[in-house]
């Protein structure tokens, strides 16, 4: 039988550690093409802050917003996707409701299905810990739909070294 290709990404950036309410981050990589996929995350180190996508006319389409992280601490994550178009600008750009420390990544692939949420468990599944530890494990993810792109994401409020990911 006939398996499609293997998902490529085409473009990718992140900022760290930016302060302040502009949120920005430049995309680099190979050309991101009209039709395939990218996806963003912002975190703001606050809870209940709002996040404005500042992307024009096609901004990004939030799947999840959350203001409380699973550990109980405090802040702001924004998981969200987009088709590119025939041009994609070279950074997107988001404003913070107030002023905070923040990151943000711009992840894009194409050879994806157009509906990447199609997983189970859902996106606004996950787990957490406010105990030191060495290990984040995630919960088992099933992708539904053949070329869909399954993502786990990861952070912590201290500087870390992350090493491979298994399965």
């Amino acid at each position: 039988s006939l398996q499609a290709a293997a998902p490529v990404e085409r473009g990718s950036g992140a900022t760290a550690s930016g302060t302040g309410t502009a949120v920005s981050v430049t995309v680099s990589g190979l050309s991101i093409q009209s039709g395939d996929v990218c996806v963003e995350m912002v975190h703001a180190n606050t809870n209940g802050i709002t996040i404005v996508d500042n992307n024009g006319a096609t901004p990004f389409t939030d799947v999840l917003i959350e203001n409380t992280p699973a550990t109980g601490g405090s802040s702001t994550h924004e998981i969200g996707r987009r088709g590119a178009g025939a041009s994609e600008p070279a950074s997107y750009a988001w404003t913070l409701g107030s002023i905070q420390t923040w990151t943000v990544i711009v992840r894009c692939w194409s050879g994806v299905h157009a509906d990447i949420w199609d997983v189970t468990p859902s996106a606004s599944t996950r787990t957490g810990s406010s105990s030191d530890g060495t290990t984040a494990t995630a919960p088992t993810m099933s992708v539904a739909t053949a070329d869909a792109l399954g993502i786990v994401l990861v952070y912590t409020d201290g500087n870390v070294t992350y090493s491979g990911v298994t399965n």
